[in-house]
């Protein structure tokens, strides 16, 4: 039966504060006498509640634990029904920061020993007591709880600047400048690091934007790149920057997590286009584009304002091969030093497109399209005529442009969405109009 009527436990829970400055301290004990001796010390300094045993102290101890108001209990041990140590032990997970004092007539090495390890016991007070250690006992009692609250305070303070410096630079960031913390970052920072670089960016945003507010631009944006980050840290990479409509996605641990990335961002675009046409907007597509390299990770800048940045060939190449994506009408384009990692076993459907000379860049780039997210009929179509293609590129890259582009129009008829198909038939009839006096079998890009 319970020892607090209801309505009692109502009025104490009402009052979920202790008055100003003065800690509320639980007082348990089922001899009368010592209750009332105990309360006598305290009652100047400290706003207390009593219960006459464990039981009805852990009834009241329920009805407060929400509102965590209480700064200290201090309980008999020998009590009928459940003892002082067991009261704690049920005190401590619901009630983790309060501060615990046990007080008994029995001098047991043994119980103090087991009751300070189960319990988490702040002191052991042997009675009789002295009546001025008692109260500095508790005054010492409620200043460690007010610390630890203070300390509470701070750390969830600092946790929350982490959590708003981590919008603005990735933890993975720094930790791979060997930095524990943005505190300890220093300009000029820098670490050489092999990573896997994915750009994704919105194709023909412009004239998405054109029709738009900025408010409209905006909430458009976050829309889209809410889906994008998530899926990106998904697969063991960290967002290194959002420029625009653009992402710059980094993987440091291997680069089938960032393909498998760009897979999975690829067809969660076809359920974000049904959203928006269900909504009445225009549905958008994004190019992706994934190289690897060797990256210079760093800060720079100056004293008074500094960023974090990666400096390196295989960005202006990552970047590049999302460019292409628009120009071969390919969802996602890979460089050969993605391709030449993976093994045959590995589950990605790839077709070479030959290799490239891109802006900013002297040496060419073998690139590979992954269609494995391409609308399924496309998808095998692509397989189908895997072997056409690979014949049909070997002959353009000979500079026998008149077969090349007999064979990628014989593979461009077969579905009107093949889009590197329809680049390489539209490349062969210009070259065979005008054939150039030296040949490489590199197509040259001179713009972004």
């Amino acid at each position: 039966m319970p020892l607090f009527s209801s309505e009692k436990l109502k009025q104490i829970k009402a009052r979920e504060a202790p008055a100003a400055d003065r800690p509320r301290v639980l007082l348990v004990d089922d001899e009368p006498a010592n209750l009332r001796m105990m309360a006598a010390l305290l009652e100047r300094e400290f706003e207390l509640l009593e219960a006459p045993d464990g039981q009805a102290a852990w009834e009241l101890i329920e009805s407060l634990a929400e509102t965590e108001s209480l700064a200290c209990i201090v309980s008999d041990q020998r009590m009928p029904r459940l003892t002082g140590v067991e009261l704690f032990e049920r005190v401590q997970p619901v009630m983790p920061r309060v501060v615990r004092i046990i007080v008994t007539g029995f001098v047991d090495v043994d119980a103090i020993i087991d009751s300070i390890n189960k319990a988490e016991i702040y002191k052991f007070i042997v009675k009789p007591f002295d009546a001025n250690d008692f109260k500095l006992t508790v005054r010492r009692a409620i200043e460690a709880h007010q610390m630890q609250r203070r300390l509470d305070a701070n750390h969830r303070e600092l946790e929350a600047h982490n959590a708003a410096f981590r919008r603005f630079v990735p933890g993975e960031f720094l930790q791979h400048l060997d930095r524990p913390n943005i505190l300890e970052v220093q300009l000029g920072d820098n670490a050489l690091h092999d990573m896997t670089v994915l750009f994704a960016d919105i194709v023909d945003f412009s004239s998405l934007a054109e029709h738009m507010q900025p408010h409209e631009i905006f909430r458009f944006l976050n829309s889209y790149l809410s889906r994008i980050g998530p899926v990106v840290r998904g697969h063991n990479g960290f967002v290194d920057k959002y420029l625009g409509d653009g992402v710059m996605g980094l993987f440091p641990k291997s680069r089938k997590h960032a393909l498998d990335a760009a897979l999975d961002f690829r067809r969660d675009l076809v359920e974000y286009n049904a959203g928006r046409a269900r909504a009445g907007y225009r549905p958008v597509d994004v190019g992706i584009g994934i190289h690897s390299d060797l990256l210079l990770l760093g800060t720079i800048g100056e004293t008074e304002r500094m960023d974090t940045t990666v400096i390196a060939d295989g960005v202006n190449v990552a970047s590049r091969l999302e460019s292409l994506t628009r120009i071969y009408r390919t969802g996602i384009i890979v460089s050969a030093n993605v391709v030449s990692r993976l093994s045959e076993s590995d589950p990605y459907s790839l077709r070479t497109l030959g290799s490239v000379r891109v802006k900013g860049r002297e040496a060419a780039v073998e690139i590979f399209e992954l269609f494995d997210a391409d609308e399924p009929s496309l998808a095998e179509h692509k397989r189908r005529t895997a072997g056409d293609f690979v014949t049909a590129l070997a002959a353009y890259q000979g500079g026998d442009f008149a077969t090349a582009g007999r064979l990628f129009e014989k593979i461009a008829a077969l579905h009107p969405d093949d889009g590197p198909a329809a680049y390489y038939r539209a490349r062969c009839t210009a070259l065979t109009l005008n054939a150039p006096a030296e040949w490489s079998g590199v197509d040259v890009f001179e713009t972004k």
